[in-house]
């Protein structure tokens, strides 16, 4: 059952567009990953709707994140 839950929150959040393109972009980045504001050009999305989606894609376990400073 448990399973089954897991697989169907991954199935979920990789059920849209621009989540799949997110991940080929993430995927792609190597092993020190990419800054999200990288992301909004090639995406053609603005910056808070990337973080939407890459928080569903956090939340569901197939990316993660990390924090390297603050902006004020």
């Amino acid at each position: 059952q448990k399973t089954l839950s897991i697989v169907s929150t991954v199935c979920s959040a990789l059920g849209d567009p621009v989540r799949i393109s997110l991940l080929d972009l993430v995927s792609r980045t190597g092993p020190n990953g990419i800054c999200k504001c990288n992301l909004v050009a090639p995406l053609q999305r603005s910056e808070p709707t990337i973080s939407h989606h890459l928080e569903v894609l956090r939340q569901a376990g197939v990316v993660s994140a990390r924090r390297e400073g603050t902006w004020l």
